[in-house]
């Protein structure tokens, strides 16, 4: 499943206006927390956390220091991505982020997306 060597990107979400140019294809695969945590040990990892209180959460979730940090995601090349998804089943009010306390009570999934441009 590894695209090539390089680390995978930690992401808690990502936008379709990430992608400059298309087509492009996607596969999604939901992965363990042990998987994950063995990914990130393995293959080593940029955080592109977006929020301190998630980066905290998933800091004491995955046994690792995330970093938080947050800029604007452009993906020009086949790249590999786990996805830290907060499983919130109903849509918050707009502005609203979320306390640590708050996202304590849901869940967290991780997937794995495989990125592949087209030539």
């Amino acid at each position: 499943m590894n695209i090539n060597q390089e680390p995978v990107m930690l992401l808690s979400a990502f936008s379709l206006n990430s992608f400059p140019h298309l087509p492009v294809n996607i596969e999604i695969k939901e992965l363990s927390k042990a998987d994950t945590i063995s990914i990130l040990k393995s293959r080593g990892f940029v955080s592109q956390i977006g929020h301190p209180s998630t980066a905290e959460i998933l800091t004491e979730q995955l046994g690792m220091k995330i970093d938080f940090h947050r800029e604007t995601l452009t993906f020009t090349k086949d790249t590999e991505i786990i996805v830290a998804q907060i499983t919130i089943t109903k849509r918050l009010q707009e502005g609203k982020v979320l306390s640590k306390e708050e996202m304590l009570n849901y869940p967290i999934r991780y997937i794995h997306v495989t990125i592949k441009f087209h030539n």
